[in-house]
């Protein structure tokens, strides 16, 4: 696996998503802005 300075490279992405709004009987729904986060290893196995 290829390395720089020791670490192990990754990528980051966290695009932001947009949900409709819907009714809800939750007390506290989450906004409709949200942001997904993830990471993926561009190395092959």
């Amino acid at each position: 696996m290829p390395r720089w300075h020791g670490l192990r490279l990754v990528a980051a992405d966290a695009p932001n998503l947009r949900f409709g709004l819907r009714a809800s009987t939750v007390a506290n729904p989450a906004s409709a802005n949200q942001i997904a986060f993830g990471l993926f290893c561009p190395a092959p196995k």
